[in-house]
């Protein structure tokens, strides 16, 4: 069984790999610090595939693309996992924040499933880690919310496009879990780093947790899968109150700030 994870050596994406591993996957693993990723393979047994690199580096998909062809995978799940947290006000945000999170948070995932998808086929699964902020826009993460919210956008889109081909498509959607995400935050966002911190350190759930859980519910055929309870709460209240919704978080906001 071949398994793609990119951002595989973040909290999550280092979770992941230990699941599928133990499973008896033959890993893909993506990432770009080639030490960690060499570590990481060591701690799985060493016979994995490694490719260290920036996904918005077109030479580090051509170099995937040359071991797909070489290697010709039928990939049973695809993982894009990779992605970059960035806040501040809307006006302090320049041209190129929101290019770095368009670029990694939802662009590194296009060209990759564009890539990958001759190699997949009925019984394979579309997995792309999203953010509950695609669904619950929070306050002062404009850049952040509307690559996520693209990100879902096109998962969706794709599992219509790719449903004739028996290929499952979930996004997931988790809440603050403890996670080194926070490290590649933007300077403008900073301020937003020790409220999103004590959230992580207080989450229900760890990044083992999320693992299972989104690789549980991909099997049973959910779409979008939100591993936090309190987040699906808050989903249908927004979906079904969404004056309430408003108000919960503009009281939040005025707490926060």
């Amino acid at each position: 069984m071949d398994v793609l994870l990119t951002g595989a050596c973040g909290g999550l994406g280092t979770e992941l790999a230990k699941a599928f591993a133990k499973r008896g996957a033959r890993l893909w693993l993506l990432d770009r610090d080639p030490a960690a990723l060499a570590q990481l393979n060591q701690q799985l047994g060493g016979s994995h595939l490694t490719l260290a690199g920036d996904l918005t580096d077109r030479d580090t998909l051509s170099q995937l693309d040359a071991q797909c062809q070489q290697q010709q995978p039928q990939f049973a799940w695809v993982l894009n996992n990779a992605g970059v947290a960035s806040g501040g006000a809307f006006e302090s945000l320049p041209d190129s924040e929101w290019q770095r999170c368009l670029d990694i948070n939802l662009m590194a995932s296009v060209r990759l499933s564009r890539l990958v998808s001759p190699h997949m086929g009925k019984g394979s699964y579309l997995v792309n880690i999203v953010s509950m902020a695609a669904v619950a826009n929070a306050p002062y993460m404009a850049a952040y919310n509307v690559s996520k919210a693209a990100l879902l956008s096109l998962s969706e889109t794709l599992r219509f496009e790719w449903r004739p081909r028996g290929i499952q498509v979930s996004a997931v959607c988790p809440a603050f879990f403890q996670t080194p995400l926070l490290d590649s935050l933007n300077a403008q966002g900073k301020a937003i780093a020790a409220p999103a911190g004590k959230m992580m350190q207080r989450s229900e759930l760890s990044a083992a947790d999320v693992a299972d859980y989104l690789i549980e519910h991909a099997i049973a055929g959910e779409f979008l899968i939100l591993p936090h309870k309190k987040s699906r709460q808050a989903w249908r209240v927004k979906r079904w109150l969404p004056s309430l919704f408003f108000k919960q978080v503009l009281q939040q906001t005025v707490k926060g700030h």
